[in-house]
């Protein structure tokens, strides 16, 4: 039997018949396939575009041979290079599938620090999960982490035995959009977002935190440079005591019962934190603390431009602050809009304030601080509340409108209330009272009031009233007037303002009475003519000081 028709030449560029199985040199017969026929001509025409390919390929990247990362072949590099570039919690074994536990996946992505990027799913997590120092992780906007277990919180920067000292645990972390579901409507144990200490240079936007138990959403404790900025914070459960929980925690490292994380508890405060364009929805109070601290101030605080809505409690709940700022922020059916104690040297400007179920504004403790351009309207409670050894706080342009208690109490020394618009609220329009000393009310109107326009009584002293335009008060008919000295009010100063009765239905008794027991009170150039239907001016202190000036 002849071998050579099973044999293939080697030196013969040819091809295996289809059909017959025989050798068939490639110069003696076109190369057949099941769909094309080729002759040698036009095979190196291929080879030679697949060279230039390979030549553009080469030009475009450089040798392939001279990239640095490792591997073998291109694709294995572009694999390591990507990895270098970000880490992606599915090539640890993550699901997305919202069942099955993904937490030590994510975990794993995370230890690599640098880029984090979450994938589109729902991401079950039983164990918090650890950021460390640098690290940036960025969400699809349909990435969503599920607390899944009794954990404290979902996030946090440091491990149990850590004990970092002032700012210098693991830092420059950003968490950039997606979701944190802390499910506190199923889940009935504390737990939270994200829960950060002893770090500085954190940023935190564009996420959305729903439905902690008991806790915060966010906790920023002894942090320094934080930027939250454009993120929801939704919903809010807890065991009946803990209405009063922030959305965003500002806090200090006191103790293990304030902060069980991670030590140490050195007392560090926080510093230069903002808060900005946040949306704020059924949650407990908004955004502070609850925590004092003698001596103590976070400082450098800024709330900027937030909505909040239908909170249990404050909207801004500024408990040591100093140098701080509340500026152009909405707070709509809260319990209170912003609440300061043992606060100082703060400026709140262009706040709008509705509804509140108790006072507008409460100060109490607090030095130094600046109010601009504020509108506090229907407040069930005080629109404006200032008290205890409260000092140096001004109030300009402000309205407060249709309250069910007072426009503006004042208990304290040296506030002054400027070019203030304060009408329609059910009791008094301004109530300066026990010993209240050096307050100063300027220009504005006080119109419409339930009760008193102004009531200056219990031995407030040395108050002045000047340029004011006070009409129309009385207006639930209690035998009120616009304005009345009272019970030991002494050394009060009463000047150049416009009293009228008004022309509302219900009609102010006087423009101003001065009682018997108060002493050294000083009227003078006040233009009060037909202001009260008893008497426009009555005086019972034999030692007022009048001029003849006044215009009755």
């Amino acid at each position: 039997m002849a071998i050579e028709n099973d044999l293939i030449p080697v030196n013969t560029l040819g091809v295996q018949d289809e059909e017959t199985g025989k050798w068939i040199p490639v110069d003696a017969v076109a190369l057949r396939s099941h769909t094309d026929r080729l002759t040698i001509e036009e095979i190196l025409d291929e080879f030679s575009s697949l060279n230039n390919q390979n030549s553009s390929l080469e030009q475009s990247i450089g040798n392939i041979e001279e990239i640095p990362t490792p591997g073998n072949s291109l694709s294995e590099k572009f694999s390591k290079e990507i990895g270098q570039l970000f880490s992606n919690p599915m090539w640890y074994g993550a699901k997305g599938d919202g069942v099955r536990d993904d937490s030590k996946a994510l975990q794993n992505a995370l230890n690599n620090k640098g880029n984090i990027y979450m994938p589109k799913g729902k991401y079950l997590i039983k164990s918090t999960l650890v950021v460390l120092g640098n690290t940036r992780i960025v969400f699809h906007p349909e990435a969503e982490i599920i607390r899944g277990a009794s954990i404290y919180c979902s996030f946090t920067n440091g491990y149990p035995e850590d004990k970092f000292l002032a700012y210098e645990g693991n830092g420059n972390i950003e968490i950039l959009g997606g979701i944190i579901d802390i499910k506190g409507n199923e889940i009935k144990s504390n737990g939270g977002g994200i829960v950060f200490g002893h770090a500085r240079n954190i940023t935190i936007e564009g996420v959305t935190i729903k439905n902690p138990y008991n806790i915060h959403h966010i906790e920023i404790n002894a942090c320094e440079n934080v930027m939250i900025n454009k993120c929801s914070f939704l919903g809010y459960y807890h065991s009946g005591t803990r209405a009063f929980s922030e959305a965003i925690q500002i806090d200090l490292a006191k103790s293990y019962e304030v902060f069980p994380v991670f030590g140490s508890y050195d007392g560090t405060v926080c510093k230069n934190i903002t808060i900005k364009h946040c949306v704020f929805n059924n949650v407990g109070a908004g955004i502070g603390t609850h925590n004092p601290a003698e001596y103590t101030f976070h400082e450098n605080i800024n709330i900027l431009y937030n909505t909040f809505t239908n909170l249990l409690h404050h909207g801004v709940s500024g408990l040591i602050f100093k140098n701080f700022r509340i500026n152009g922020n909405s707070f709509l059916n809260c319990y209170r809009g912003i609440y300061l104690a043992w606060s100082y040297d703060g400026k709140m400007d262009n706040n709008v304030i509705k509804d509140s179920s108790n006072h507008g504004v409460l100060i109490r403790k607090t030095n130094k601080v600046t109010i601009n351009n504020i509108t506090v309207s229907r407040a069930k409670g005080v629109g404006i509340s200032i008290y205890e050894d409260s000092g140096t706080i001004n109030i300009n342009q402000a309205h407060i409108e249709y309250g069910k208690l007072l426009g503006i109490n004042i208990d304290c020394n040296t506030t002054t209330v400027n070019n203030c618009i304060i009408k329609y609220n059910n009791d008094n329009g301004i109530y300066i009272h026990n010993s209240a000393t050096n307050n100063k009310i300027f220009g504005g109107s006080i119109y419409g009031n339930g009760k008193h326009g102004i009531l200056i009584t219990d031995d407030a002293n040395s108050n002045q009233i000047k340029d004011v335009r006070i009409f129309a008060n009385n207006q639930l008919n209690v035998n009120a007037g616009n304005v009345i000295i009272l019970k030991n009010a002494s050394k009060n100063r009463f000047e150049s303002n416009t009293v009228r009765i008004g022309d509302m239905d219900k009609k102010p008794l006087y423009g101003l009475f001065i009682a018997g027991t108060c002493t050294d009170n000083i009227v003078l150039i006040n233009d009060m003519k037909n202001s009260g239907t008893s008497y426009s001016y009555q005086s019972d202190s034999t030692s007022t000081v009048t001029q003849a000036v006044n215009i009755l």
